[in-house]
């Protein structure tokens, strides 16, 4: 393998270990692969937030999910293109999971993975609005 396959392989297995956070509620495993201070973008706001405080909203996180009825999501795709030895450019989108016959709905981001000690979200960015996806706005 060369050096962008390799990265792209670690970058794959991140993704699946941060989906399997997500899926069991893993909130510190989630936060520990974020950068200690990272970048949340959306339609309407770019905010820094400290990874204790995203530790601390994504329970509330949850709720919003289940107060659409869905139990959470799984990554549908996801797209690798390293920007140098240090940065990684990853486009995913998340398949919404309803506990009932529901649309599909599909969450569309981009992440900015920095290597530190290891692979970390550096800069993480919502395509759209959560609660308008969900049919909660």
């Amino acid at each position: 393998m060369n050096s962008t396959e390799d990265t792209t392989a670690e970058i794959v297995q991140f993704f699946s270990d941060f989906d399997d956070a997500s899926r069991n509620e893993d909130w510190m495993r989630c936060g520990d692969m974020f950068a200690q201070q990272f970048l949340t973008m959306d339609p309407t706001s770019a905010t820094p937030v400290a990874r204790d405080n995203l530790v601390a909203f994504l329970p509330h996180r949850k709720s919003i999910f289940n107060r659409a009825g869905a139990t959470g999501t799984t990554l549908g795709s996801l797209d690798v293109e390293p920007l140098d030895s240090n940065h990684v450019l990853a486009r995913t989108t998340w398949d919404v999971v309803f506990d009932r016959d529901h649309d599909p709905v599909a969450l569309r981001s981009t992440f900015i993975l920095r290597r530190e000690d290891r692979w970390r979200i550096a800069v993480y960015l919502n395509h759209d609005s959560l609660l308008e996806l969900l049919g909660l706005a």
